[in-house]
């Protein structure tokens, strides 16, 4: 009977604490929905107080060759609990302006300030008297190659590959070349939380001969002269 009585006051006591758990995980689920349920008010109120006009450019970021590079970090407009769509698309404009924006050689400023890189973070040599050196045009492996259509191009016949150019700004190749390194040496330890610090960022540009541009329309384009290399092998 002692050993029934046990287990007896054991199931109950089980009983009772699933039972209180129960009850704990229900009012944490209550609160977590509370919480929710606020911050979406808190976003839809933010979303619906935004006019279309706020996601548009601002007139501080003219003219176009003094555009400021967005704020990022702390201060920024992402340095908030709650963020909106606009942050994002106002962000995207000046960013696109910034890189964009014509150096004193006529040069946009991601052909003038970046480091152009191959896939593997490795510095591409300028070659005279080009812009840009196109090499690389596989899309996620070997056998992706992304061509014009033949609507597309100017003669509407043809077909060109479309070449890619990668550009990483200083502070993202510095860290990058130090996360090598420390890997090379071992002092980099398998469980990090080690990251990019931020205003790193890495920029995919594509490239396509003018040759292919629908007639009459590379005005509407920016070009350059580049130089195209033999794939090895």
């Amino acid at each position: 009977m002692k050993a029934k009585s046990i287990i007896l006051k054991g199931f109950l006591i089980l009983g009772f604490a699933t039972l209180f758990l129960s009850a704990c995980d229900q009012k944490k689920e209550q609160q977590r929905e509370a919480v929710t349920k606020e911050a979406l008010s808190t976003y839809e109120n933010i979303a619906l107080s935004s006019t279309p006009s706020t996601c548009d450019c601002e007139s501080d970021w003219f003219p176009h060759s003094a555009t400021p590079a967005p704020e990022e970090g702390k201060g920024s407009p992402f340095d908030t609990t709650i963020t909106t769509n606009c942050i994002f698309q106002q962000w995207t404009w000046q960013k696109f302006l910034w890189l964009t924006k014509p150096k004193s050689n006529g040069k946009p400023l991601f052909l003038d300030s970046l480091n152009q890189v191959t896939s593997e973070m490795q510095s591409v040599e300028p070659q005279s008297g080009v812009s840009v050196v196109l090499k690389s045009y596989n899309q996620a492996g070997p056998d992706g190659v992304l061509r014009t259509t033949p609507s597309y191009s100017a003669n509407k016949a043809t077909q060109d590959t479309v070449f890619y150019a990668i550009y990483v700004n200083d502070i993202m190749k510095e860290a990058a070349k130090a996360f090598a390194d420390s890997l090379e040496n071992g002092s980099l330890p398998r469980k990090n939380t080690s990251s990019f610090p931020i205003g790193s960022f890495e920029l995919k540009t594509s490239w396509v001969a003018t040759s292919s541009l629908p007639s009459g329309t590379a005005s509407d384009y920016y070009t350059t002269s580049g130089a195209i290399l033999q794939q090895n092998g």
